[in-house]
């Protein structure tokens, strides 16, 4: 499965009052697809494909029937920590690694990063 930090890209089509929603946005300078497509959704099937996710988000907003905002399982850090990886000295942080992925040019992620 391909996972990346969402918190890199520009989505807008989200709020802080629900977690539903959908948007895109444009790749970063190491990313291989022209076009990043985020759509989460939550009732029933509503996940088929884009039509149904895009359906069912606009049919909760417009019906005030959205789900709140989950509460975060991660916890805020309190303290700032290193990206600097022992592991993997001559990069700068092991995220392109964790990426590894045919969505992902390697080197510029590093250099990015």
């Amino acid at each position: 499965m391909f996972s990346f930090n969402l918190a890199l890209y520009s989505y807008r089509g989200f709020s802080n009052k629900t977690d539903i929603g959908y948007d895109s946005c444009s790749p970063l300078a190491f990313d291989l697809f022209t076009t990043s497509i985020l759509c989460l959704c939550a009732t029933n099937i509503c996940n088929q494909n884009l039509g149904t996710c895009q359906s069912s988000v606009n049919s909760q907003l417009q019906t005030n029937t959205a789900p709140p905002v989950l509460s975060s399982m991660i916890p805020g850090l309190e303290a700032s920590i290193s990206c600097f990886d022992t592991a993997y000295p001559s990069y700068s942080t092991s995220y392109c690694i964790d990426l590894a992925s045919p969505f992902i040019d390697i080197p510029k992620c590093n250099a990015y990063f």
